[in-house]
């Protein structure tokens, strides 16, 4: 939906600059739109690996596996770049890094028990 949204942004300057009066208050400006960018660049891994999983008629553990290994590395480079840890972008970052490393352990502990089976 961001990626949407920046998509009409010439458009929204546009709307602004005829309408100065209407909309000067309440339009994004520049500090603002870098940081949904920064939200694009943060969450798009993340429609990838959904679009790609819900592509797949069966997927197996494996898939998800590696989705989600792949999720936690683009979230701790994230993470690493980040300059400071106040920043909304860092805690969305934080969060899901933490939610992804709980399915990999039950992802891990499932692995395991399966492989024993096998």
């Amino acid at each position: 939906m961001l990626h949407r949204f920046k998509l009409l942004h010439l458009e929204t300057d546009l709307l602004v600059t005829v309408h100065k009066n209407q909309f000067n208050f309440t339009y994004l400006n520049d500090s603002e739109w870098e940081r949904i960018n920064t939200m694009i660049d943060l969450l798009h891994p993340v429609l990838e690996a959904t679009e790609y999983l819900s592509s797949i008629s069966y997927p197996t553990i494996s898939d998800v596996c590696l989705t989600i290994g792949g999720l936690i590395r683009h979230f701790d480079q994230f993470i690493d770049r980040s300059q400071l840890e106040e920043e909304e972008e860092y805690l969305v970052a934080d969060s899901i890094r933490y939610k992804l490393n709980e399915y990999w352990s039950l992802l891990d502990e499932k692995i395991t028990i399966a492989a024993i089976l096998d």
